[in-house]
């Protein structure tokens, strides 16, 4: 994959989850008496979307050290995919918690949590793309690619 794709589609994808998240938080705070929510579901939605957020804000802060890590050697960059996609699987689960949301009655809210359900699928599997490119394809390949990608973007500045 481009690095430049993977930059751009990772500083994207963790801004629209943010986004999603704190709208869904926000909705479920504000707007509790008119959508007859019950405590613990609010509570539910809440942790939710804080775990959201806090993950999308690390995503952003990782996407913002990816052009200073793809310049670096092969090496490092492999660590750097190691660490993302360890951490990934820490995030996963909370997708499919999140899809739980979508089995209580919760119609009004229900769009927003499949836009996060959509976007949260969207940024692993960007990330889970990229870690398999760094991590599984054959050594030669990947160093080829690699270095097309580092020329490309990184020497010709």
């Amino acid at each position: 994959m481009d690095f430049k794709d993977f930059h751009d589609g990772l500083v994207s994808s963790s801004l629209m989850l943010f986004l999603f998240s704190t709208t869904l938080m926000i909705g479920a705070i504000v707007f509790k008496p008119y959508l007859a929510l019950e405590p613990n579901d609010r509570n539910l939605i809440v942790i939710l979307g804080a775990f959201s957020m806090l993950f999308s804000v690390i995503h952003l802060l990782v996407a913002l050290r990816v052009k200073k890590i793809f310049k670096l050697e092969i090496k490092n960059v492999i660590k750097f995919a190691k660490a993302l996609g360890i951490f990934n699987i820490i995030f996963t689960p909370h997708l499919f918690f999140l899809l739980t949301l979508l089995m209580l009655n919760l119609q009004v809210l229900q769009i927003m949590i499949i836009l996060n359900v959509i976007v949260e699928g969207i940024l692993l599997g960007l990330i889970y793309k990229e870690a398999y490119d760094l991590l599984l394809k054959n050594d030669d390949e990947r160093d080829e690619e690699f270095q097309k990608n580092q020329k490309l973007y990184f020497e010709n500045r």
